[in-house]
């Protein structure tokens, strides 16, 4: 005879290893980069960096977490319709430093 008890017994059975190897492969994907040509890929969802686009310096960080976390940095120039383009779509403000 099949319980309720018994079914649930296989099926974390069978979902806990799946679990936890999927865990472990999402959390080997962590770590950071510094000036690392990929960066900018991994930063913009595999993107590849626009023409004209001359990244500096480039920092990228991701969590050990089976969530996306993650923080980039990036000193780069670009051609002005490239940078009004792109601060637009981000809804960034454009600031001037004061000496």
């Amino acid at each position: 005879m099949v319980t309720a008890d018994n079914r649930f017994c296989r099926a974390f059975a069978v979902i806990a290893p799946i679990a936890v190897v999927l865990l472990t492969f999402t959390a080997c994907s962590s770590g950071s980069w510094d000036d690392d040509p990929k960066n900018w890929s991994r930063a913009f969802g595999g993107q590849k960096r626009p023409p004209g686009v001359k990244i500096i310096h480039s920092r990228y960080w991701k969590s050990p977490h089976f969530t996306y976390e993650a923080e980039y940095f990036f000193e780069f120039t670009a051609p002005a319709k490239f940078l009004e383009d792109w601060i637009a779509s981000q809804k960034l403000i454009l600031t001037v430093p004061t000496k």
